[in-house]
């Protein structure tokens, strides 16, 4: 059995534990937040896939077409057949080696606007 000293240092020593643990965890939130206003703020598009190119997150879109509605789509399967090969090599090429790479694409719009994309890929 403790002593009330013992008792008193096991708790003191939880509080300074529970302490830094709430510290590390809102350097946590503070870096999301930061993240997260770079992304929405930033004027390039930023997109977030995963492995198999389904789009997580996407800041921004093409008129008439919201950041929402692309969640979950495949970027490979919304892209013209044209650009297909570039942006699968560029996945591929990312996923071996770990270093970024580019793709280039277009896109004209159903009012005929046209928009050209110079794309950075990373891990």
């Amino acid at each position: 059995m403790q002593t009330v000293e013992q008792q008193i240092k096991t708790l003191e020593k939880k509080v300074r534990e529970l302490k830094e643990h709430i510290q590390e965890h809102e350097k946590g939130i503070q870096a999301d937040q930061i993240i997260r206003s770079i992304a929405v703020n930033s004027p390039s598009n930023i997109m977030l896939l995963d492995m198999d190119a389904h789009i997580k997150y996407i800041n921004r879109t093409v008129p008439g077409i919201t950041p929402e509605e692309m969640l979950g789509l495949n970027l490979i399967e919304i892209v013209e057949e044209q650009f297909k090969p570039g942006i699968c090599g560029a996945l591929e090429r990312v996923a071996k080696t770990g270093k970024p790479d580019r793709y280039e694409t277009s896109y004209t719009s159903p009012s005929g606007d046209f928009s050209w994309w110079d794309s950075s890929v990373g891990p």
